[in-house]
């Protein structure tokens, strides 16, 4: 988040980028909370996985919690599977082996908590669009 910009401000004022690096179908993520406001403990991003999108099995060096807002997928930690719907929790530590899936017919979205803080570029205040 710009230094300029105030405390209080809308979700939709962020721009959605593209989800790099993962074989994920239509997936994007805004970070929606700088480390700038955490005093660098965390930051949190909001992320969106299409009907049918899945994420191949990965690992992180940060540790994240995934926050369901809305849709159904499931998610992989280690050798477990579980059901993701809106409300569900799934922490995930450093280094675990993960993956995540989208088996509902809406928009998976997630917050994402990142500790130690991940910086995936600077934010910026262009007009939302929805991920394509």
């Amino acid at each position: 988040m710009a230094k300029t910009q105030t405390a209080t401000w809308h979700v939709d004022d962020v721009q959605w980028m593209e989800l790099k690096g993962l074989a994920i179908q239509k997936a994007a993520f805004k970070t929606v909370i700088d480390s700038q406001f955490t005093e660098g403990a965390y930051n949190m991003e909001l992320t969106t996985i299409a009907p049918g999108g899945s994420s191949p099995t990965h690992r992180e060096p940060y540790s994240h919690v995934f926050y369901v807002l809305s849709g159904a997928g499931e998610v992989r930690v280690a050798d477990e599977t579980a059901s993701l719907r809106a409300g569900s929790v799934s922490p995930i530590r450093a280094g675990q082996p993960h993956s995540l899936r989208n088996t509902g017919g809406d928009d998976l979205m997630m917050l994402v908590i990142y500790s130690p803080p991940r910086t995936r570029g600077a934010r910026t205040q262009q007009p939302v669009s929805a991920p394509q």
